[in-house]
């Protein structure tokens, strides 16, 4: 039973070991692909498609921003143009003929 007992504890730490070296394998991969595709990323930037990708991600952001916070964005408006309509009232009478 103590040759048992001793066998299974020596797989335990082999199998603890193992998984340990692993572990450690896998989170250095994990920064070797960060790495790679930080370098990836940096030469899609240099490229019109990677360009363009960029521009319609920014887009996409606006968009979803300004969604989000559109009684924020109309309330500052209100401001402004009631600001304009007081600083500029010919302005103002101007453009109500159109």
């Amino acid at each position: 039973a103590a040759l048992l007992a001793g066998i299974l504890a020596g797989k335990l730490a082999f199998g603890i070991a193992s998984t340990v070296t692993g572990v450690v394998s896998m989170v250095q991969a994990i920064s070797s692909a960060r790495n790679v595709m930080i370098g990836l990323n940096a030469v899609m930037m240099t490229n019109p498609i990677g360009l363009v990708a960029a521009g319609v991600a920014a887009l996409t952001t606006a968009g979803v921003l300004l969604y989000q916070n559109w009684d924020i964005v109309t309330a500052w408006f209100k401001e402004q143009f009631n600001w304009f309509q007081i600083t500029f009232p010919e302005v103002t009478e101007t453009l109500k003929i159109f």
